[in-house]
């Protein structure tokens, strides 16, 4: 049996308020409903990865959002399965992740929704550098994506993400990435039961609420899914200290020191010197 089979297997149905579905969705919801909805203006311009099966209708996170007033949908799998032509037509937007700033033109987006898309990106540096140039200016990109997670192509499977990952790859992208914008969900008692198969069905909903952490500092080292927000500057949340390269600095989490985007110049044992070097 593949990953994805593995992951979807026994979800479907309903338990009352709650889908029976995989663990990782129930903490998504949560962190959309906490953190996105009210850091969502009405009007908003939101882009989703939809249902390959319903272009243009087949949304589960922008209906959570009341300010995400203008749905769009990305496929990608028109493109890769079936050689649809890069465009956008009508609420649909037919691109992959690198080429859609050129598919969208003049058109950006104030909420981009990359939830569980970079573990399935081979680029995730140009990628999230991609989303930036589509994102409008004070826009916000939802990321979510699996710390643990089983191989899964949809149609390729690359990366898991810790916070300092995701956060590393954005701030490299010129987004602003503040600690308080993080979330977590699970830890190792709920990896073991990801990994035998379990779902939400399969606990009391207290004890899954319990297991989702809200905060950089607080998401757990076994956390199933990690969950942050990243917005483009100019934003408030760019004044935040921790929102940026001096809060990795203090972390000793480096790059290439004030000009990430441009990296020294040698070979590799020179550029780690440098490295070393502008440590205190």
């Amino acid at each position: 049996m593949s990953g994805i089979e593995n992951w979807s297997k026994r979800a479907g149905g309903t338990n009352g308020e709650y889908p029976w579905v995989v663990l990782e969705r129930f903490w998504i919801v949560r962190f959309i409903r906490e953190l996105v909805t009210p850091s969502v203006q009405a009007g908003s311009n939101c882009l989703e990865w939809g249902n390959p099966e319903t272009p243009g209708s087949g949304f589960s996170y922008t209906k959570l959002v009341p300010g995400c007033t203008h749905e769009w949908d990305i496929q990608f799998d028109h493109t890769y399965y079936l050689g649809k032509a890069m465009s956008v037509v009508g609420n649909v937007v037919y691109s992959d992740v690198l080429n859609l700033p050129y598919v969208l033109g003049a058109l950006k987006m104030n909420v981009i929704f990359a939830t569980q898309v970079f573990e399935h990106l081979a680029d995730p540096l140009k990628s999230a550098a991609a989303l930036f140039e589509a994102t409008a200016p004070s826009g916000l990109v939802v990321f979510t994506a699996p710390q643990q997670a089983q191989f899964h192509k949809v149609p390729h499977d690359y990366f898991r993400y810790t916070v300092e990952g995701a956060k590393y790859v954005f701030v490299s992208a010129g987004f602003c990435v503040p600690n308080y914008g993080f979330a977590g969900g699970g830890d190792f008692v709920f990896d073991i039961a990801r990994d035998a198969g379990l779902l939400v069905q399969d606990f009391p909903v207290e004890e899954v609420e319990g297991g989702y952490q809200r905060g950089y500092e607080k998401v757990s080292h076994s956390a199933i899914g990690v969950h942050m927000l990243a917005y483009k500057p100019p934003h408030p949340s760019c004044d935040d200290p921790t929102a940026g390269w001096d809060e990795l600095n203090r972390q000793g989490i480096r790059a290439y020191g004030e000009t990430p985007s441009k990296p020294p110049e040698g070979p590799p044992s020179k550029v780690l010197s440098a490295a070393v070097e502008r440590a205190p």
